[in-house]
């Protein structure tokens, strides 16, 4: 679910669409937030990404941040269905 749609740069109401979905049996939900971070109040993100099972956003469109900068907050229920593309030496 987009937060800012890339074109024509809509913000979507989260508020009211996720407890929508959540009513109609969706259970988890991701929310892209690739055009908030910069662009709404820091408040506004903090409280999608509460609202969410996930919320990822990249840094470098409006924070000036590296191309590979990214953000993504998983919520306790989200982080348990996350598992590393990568996993190191040093799992157990």
């Amino acid at each position: 679910l987009d937060h800012i749609t890339s074109f024509p740069a809509v913000l979507m109401p989260v508020f009211s669409l996720v407890p929508l979905l959540r009513s109609h049996g969706v259970g988890r939900v991701l929310i892209d937030g690739a055009h908030t971070i910069g662009q709404l109040e820091p408040s506004v993100v903090a409280s999608s990404m509460r609202l969410s099972d996930w919320y990822v956003a990249n840094v470098h469109k409006w924070l000036n941040g590296a191309w590979s900068a990214a953000v993504l907050f998983a919520s306790e229920t989200g982080q348990a269905s996350l598992h590393p593309a990568v996993i190191s030496n040093f799992f157990r």
